[in-house]
């Protein structure tokens, strides 16, 4: 009753099970995709399969993580239960649907693509749904259909013109953006590639089938817009150099590059351009995105932070790897002393994200020294030959590259909603005998493999070799807590000509330094020495446009992780001092005796509003001069 093909065709139905719930709840596709591995492992007591060489290299790679984390932690059963259980470790057994898939013949693969299409498109329709839907859907269905208080809501990023109706990050049924982003990076060129077969032959299809050809290209393009929403830079260069090796690789590129078309995409380009430089002048969203690429105390400065820690862990352990589930610890002492040296660093180092590199190959290398980092290369290296081998469907494949370049700038490959998924559409991949024909190009292979490697290590290098005190500023907001660049530029910078407005006065606060002197190892001291900033009013540079008077704040603020606790610091005004200016250095000073006899760290920050004789025609921004840490 029960034999080889009832147990095959159980693994084939939950497999596919698999592909639909992966939209939609990573706890639901464990469950599943678990159970087609059950079913797959009963199987090998009729069936004898090969191994895929993938498949062993990630053995290889995991199983020496985990030596190396067992080498370097007490030996002692808790210790080694929790290296198994609760670090990147326990994705290994994911690593068993290589083998599982692998073993379906070519029929049954097809078929298993047919439910990839329909995941791809319950992605979309959730990211849709919840690009307009005010509360988060996975938390919102799991609590019975309604929102609870005190519950995370998404983000809000803007309004529609017209209808006025609110617009969220998409993240589908999610928890992060970018791990939805990592799913869209995943199944976009599936629907593409679906959508692209069907123009082929477009003009032999009738009825039904123009039917699919137009519902398959109005879902990849609002996949297309859900990826932009979702502001997830690294797939979004991740799918664009996907598509150059996809072009490459279908020998296209060659046609593209004739004398004809050079012209052509010359033009084009520089339209595209054009385009690209109006949008991100019109589109606030987009310019967001490319503006906090070059701005200081944001999310990309604090992966500086995390990079200069990954390079610190690297000069100490480069041959064994800190081992599975050191990372964090190691992170945080790879900067106590220079946290010692340089106190003003405590916040920036505190609130920056330490669970993983944010780079997929440093990691493994940082947890397993050079010997992880050669294992995870050859897990690539093989993954890009069957991109030589899949030449037919080589679109369908083609997210899974973007995730090697994306891997340069997050960890997708230790997110389990993403690596699941990621892994088995790689196992589709596996020819179902073994292939006889030779490779040819092995080097174009190293070629896309390495190069983008080498240029991410190199900008690593080079942006890391950036000075602590550079990555530094104290920033300047004005009274709703938008970002005051005006201000920005007159903190330890020069005069600025304020030109907006006929008020008599500007207002503009700033981050100060902390009450204490805090340290990563929880040792914090009381702030001996006051809080000193001075303000210089030259009058030869700045003439009658000088403010005449002002109005200073004193404010305290919390100092929490706000992206960790999801609110925002807390902020009052404990002091209101008024005065006038003379010509020359203005020099003020908060004793810090007034903060010792509190228990909580927090910052002393300042606000000032600069006034100006009634009737000033020109009015001028004094330097604000103020050191790192306030003293």
């Amino acid at each position: 009753m029960f034999g080889k093909e009832t147990f095959r065709n159980l693994k084939l139905v939950f497999l596919c099970l698999f592909w639909v719930s992966v939209p939609l709840s990573i706890s639901l596709s464990q469950i599943l995709g678990g159970a087609a591995l059950l079913f797959y492992l009963i199987s090998l007591f009729w069936e004898n399969p090969r191994l895929p060489r993938l498949f062993l290299w990630g053995v290889c790679l995991y199983v020496w993580i985990l030596i190396s984390g067992i080498f370097q932690s007490e030996l002692s059963i808790p210790s080694i239960k929790k290296i198994i259980l609760k670090t990147e470790f326990g994705d290994l057994w994911m690593y068993l649907l290589i083998p599982a898939v692998a073993s379906f013949s070519g029929g049954e693969k097809n078929k298993i693509k047919r439910w990839i299409y329909l995941a791809g498109i319950i992605l979309v329709i959730a990211g849709t749904f919840s690009l307009f839907f005010p509360y988060r859907l996975s938390t919102y269905v799991m609590d019975g259909f309604k929102y609870i208080e005190g519950k995370r809501l998404p983000h809000l990023i803007g309004h529609l013109p017209v209808l006025g109706t609110g617009v969220f990050l998409p993240i589908g049924f999610q928890n992060t953006h970018l791990t939805y982003g990592g799913l869209l990076a995943l199944f976009l060129p599936v629907l593409f590639s679906k959508n692209y077969r069907c123009a082929k032959i477009y003009f032999l299809l009738k009825g039904r089938q123009r039917f699919y050809f137009y519902f398959y290209s109005f879902v990849s393009l609002s996949g297309l817009v859900l990826l932009f929403f979702n502001q997830s830079r690294s797939v979004w260069l991740g799918l664009i150099l996907s598509f150059g090796f996809y072009l490459y690789s279908e020998k296209k590129l060659k046609s593209i590059f004739t004398p004809k078309h050079l012209i052509r995409l010359t033009i084009a380009s520089l339209l595209f351009l054009f385009l690209l430089a109006a949008f991100y002048q019109k589109n606030w969203l987009f310019k967001r995105s490319i503006d906090q690429l070059f701005a200081k105390q944001t999310l990309e400065n604090q992966r500086l932070w995390i990079h200069k820690g990954n390079f610190n862990i690297l000069k100490n352990n480069p041959f064994l790897g800190v081992g599975s589930g050191n990372y964090t610890k190691e992170f945080e002492a790879s900067y106590v002393d220079l946290v010692e040296r340089k106190p003003y660093l405590y916040y920036e180092i505190s609130i920056t994200p330490k669970s993983h590199a944010h780079h997929d190959f440093l990691h493994f290398l940082i947890l397993g020294g050079i010997l992880g980092g050669i294992f995870y290369l050859l897990i690539w290296w093989e993954i890009l030959k069957l991109h030589s081998i899949q030449r037919k469907d080589l679109l369908f494949f083609l997210g899974i590259y973007s995730f090697w370049i994306a891997g340069f700038f997050q960890c997708y490959l230790l997110d389990d909603e993403v690596l699941f998924p990621f892994l088995c559409l790689v196992a589709m991949m596996l020819p179902n005998h073994s292939n006889t024909a030779k490779l040819k190009f092995a080097w174009e292979r190293a070629f896309f493999l390495f190069l983008p490697l080498c240029i991410s290590l190199f900008a690593i290098f080079w942006a890391v070799d950036t000075k602590e005190e550079h990555l530094f500023l104290h920033r300047a907001r004005d009274r709703n807590n938008f970002p005051s660049p005006l201000a920005q530029k007159t903190i330890n910078g020069s005069p600025q000509i304020w030109r907006e407005g006929n008020e008599n006065s500007f207002y503009f606060k700033w981050e100060g330094c902390l009450n204490q002197i805090a340290s990563l190892t929880g040792k914090n001291k009381s702030r001996e020495i006051p809080f000193r900033f001075q303000i210089r009013i030259d009058s030869e540079m700045l003439g009658e446009s000088a403010p005449e008077s002002y109005r200073l704040e004193i404010r305290e603020r919390e100092s929490f992780d706000q992206d960790k606790h999801f609110k925002a610091h807390g902020e009052r005004v404990i002091r209101i001092l008024e005065g006038k200016f003379h010509s020359g250095q203005n020099e003020f000073i908060f004793p810090s005796e007034e903060t010792k006899d509190k228990q909580d760290l927090y910052f002393i920050d300042f606000g000032m509003e600069y006034i100006w004789k009634a009737g000033s025609k020109e009015k001028s921004l004094p330097v604000l001069q103020i050191s790192e840490n306030c003293d």
